[in-house]
């Protein structure tokens, strides 16, 4: 009688043993699906921003572009500045000359005198604002320039990033594939103790602590794994986090530049208009009038050639 209680306490000790390992069996399972659908969400997140750095890359050409193009204004600008300037010394002249022809109108040469001469502080106040504004854009070209080799830091991180979570998801794969192999080879060590109670008896000596010791260290490579997944995932949202501001802070910036170059330039073309639709002061200019109007088509060819010899340079 004590036999038959020992055997019959001992299968059900195998029962339970077996039903355990089920359960962990299907726990494990249900925990591997999780992970894929993680794996899923990280594989997203990976486009995601591969998406955000091709946003990112041309959104750079186009502010490239649009340098180049201020850059192309700014040199025309400064050289319709030196046509006034040389039509100032022009005009300067043809005072003295007329100081020395009509003493009589010293008062009114001496007005015009400071009219050209307030003209000539105006036009170095707009060379210096063109100096400036060259300046401002020298200085948005290294700003470009970091921002293509912070983007491409941002890439070569993305991609290490990407290469570790490839290496985690075959390590979790594995992990599961050696659950599913255990749980197949526990089922069949446990058909075969329902064949034979010596063997059972013996078995359930043998297996018991190495199944504990089995399932504890499963259940801790699947923890490492499970925080290994939380970490790739923290760092990937954290990326796109920074991408997401940085591409933000460089569509502000680039906005703001952009304003201020193009009202610099209104205002420098503005003031051009404003000088050459003031009429002169001086009857002496009028009767020169034509010989400016000579000098002034030869200077407009040479702006055409200057500018089609900066735009093959550029």
């Amino acid at each position: 009688m004590a036999y038959g209680l020992a055997d019959e306490n001992e299968a059900i000790a195998v029962e339970a043993r077996q039903a355990c390992i089920i359960a962990e069996s299907e726990a494990s399972k249900i925990y591997a699906e999780q992970k894929e659908e993680e794996v899923k969400i990280l594989e997203h997140s990976v486009e995601e921003l591969e998406n955000t750095i091709n946003v990112l890359e041309k959104k750079v050409y186009e502010m490239n572009d649009e340098v180049e193009r201020h850059r192309l204004i700014r040199d025309s600008l400064e050289l319709e500045l030196r046509t006034l300037r040389q039509r100032l010394s022009t005009v300067e002249n043809i005072t003295d000359i007329a100081d020395s022809e009509n003493a009589n109108s010293v008062q009114k040469e001496d007005s015009i005198t400071r009219q050209l001469h307030n003209r000539l502080l105006e036009l170095h106040g707009a060379y210096n604002r063109i100096r400036l504004l060259e300046r401002d854009i020298t200085e948005k070209d290294k700003e470009i320039k970091q921002c293509k080799e912070y983007i491409s830091e941002l890439v070569l991180h993305s991609e290490a990033q990407a290469s570790q979570f490839q290496e985690k998801y075959k390590t979790l794969e594995t992990m599961v594939r050696e659950v599913q192999t255990y749980s197949l080879d526990s089922a069949s060590a446990l058909q075969v103790v329902e064949k034979s109670e010596k063997a059972q008896s013996e078995l359930g000596v043998l297996v018991h602590p190495s199944d504990a010791l089995r399932v504890c260290a499963l259940n801790a490579r699947l923890a490492a794994a499970e925080s290994m997944t939380h970490d790739v995932i923290r760092d990937l949202l954290g990326v796109k986090l920074d991408m997401t501001n940085y591409a933000n802070l460089i569509d502000q910036h680039q906005e703001q530049e952009i304003l201020n170059l193009r009202k610099q330039i209104n205002d420098l073309t503005e003031e051009r208009e404003r000088y050459a639709c003031r009429p002169d002061g001086c009857r002496a200019l009028k009767e020169r009038d034509q010989l400016l109007s000579a000098q002034n088509e030869m200077l407009k060819v040479d702006k055409v050639t200057y500018l089609e010899r900066g735009c093959r340079t550029g």
